[in-house]
């Protein structure tokens, strides 16, 4: 269509619609919040690769899968604060004090669940899934 030279109503100063709030990202960017999902036909499941997290409903807590093969789970010392420029200050609760082989040098730590247990593996190359060494359960 083409535009009027009469519109039917005069122009405004406040917008016709009201704006739509941005989504918010997941508390402190993790992965996941409050739940991973375990498949149990498609082999879909959710897992953590190093350097993602997995944070509680609340955001006080998040179970990080560090790059070097640690799994770490962190509280805050205060209550959450939802802002970019908030200080969040963490303690450390609780870790595997796993690490890298890195035979390949192109290493990467994964948590996953297998048999109703949380599993940290090392993967000598992401892509190539094959290729593991268990460090943790």
């Amino acid at each position: 269509t083409s535009p009027t030279r009469a519109p039917s109503q005069p122009p405004t100063a406040a917008p016709s619609q009201p704006p739509t709030p941005s989504p918010t990202p997941i508390c402190h960017l993790a992965k996941f919040q409050a739940v991973m999902y375990k498949s149990e036909h498609d082999n879909q499941d959710d897992v953590l690769w190093g350097a993602e997290s997995l944070t509680s409903e609340n955001c006080r807590y998040i179970l990080t899968m560090h790059k070097n093969g640690n799994l770490a789970l962190y509280g805050l010392e205060a209550p959450y604060q939802d802002s970019l420029m908030a200080s969040n200050t963490f303690v450390m609760l609780w870790e595997t004090h796993t690490k890298l082989y890195n035979y390949s040098t192109e290493s990467i730590p994964k948590l996953f669940m297998a048999n109703g247990k949380m599993i940290v593996s090392e993967y000598h190359f992401k892509a190539l899934q094959s290729r593991t060494i268990m460090l943790w359960q």
